[in-house]
């Protein structure tokens, strides 16, 4: 992540891969605008990771107006921010199943972490006359 204190990517300029808990011990008064390089983070009104919450996913953000959306609350400014990480590795698997009136049900889970993002995969299964 790409972060400006002023709008547009003007003045100064910092880039961070990973979290920053507040904005202002690197020297800056506030982020007016973002580029956002890969995976989602999460940026905070308040220094420590207080306040409204507003999710930023890859793509830029020259104004407060990219990252507030329609909201109801809008903040002109974020003051930290950190990346938002997945805790599973790999594929986590799993299922349930039940027996109704001769019929096997079920229904498989598949969870896969790829870099900055989780994915949930579910499908039912049946099969008729099972014993």
């Amino acid at each position: 992540i790409t972060v400006w204190e002023e709008e547009s990517f003007q003045g100064k300029r910092c880039e961070f891969l990973m979290e920053c808990p507040s904005i202002m011990e690197r020297g800056f008064r506030k982020i007016r605008s973002i580029k956002v390089e890969s995976g989602p983070w999460v940026g905070f009104e308040y220094p420590e990771y207080q306040g409204q919450q507003f999710i930023l996913e890859k793509g830029d953000y020259p104004r407060w107006e990219a990252w507030s959306g329609n909201s109801g609350y809008r903040t002109e400014h974020l003051l930290s921010f950190r990346p938002i990480k997945c805790a599973v590795r790999g594929w986590v698997m799993w299922g349930v199943g039940w027996r109704i009136l001769g019929c096997s049900l079920g229904l498989e889970f598949s969870l896969k972490h790829h870099p900055g993002f989780c994915f949930v995969h579910w499908r039912a299964t049946s099969q008729a006359g099972v014993p």
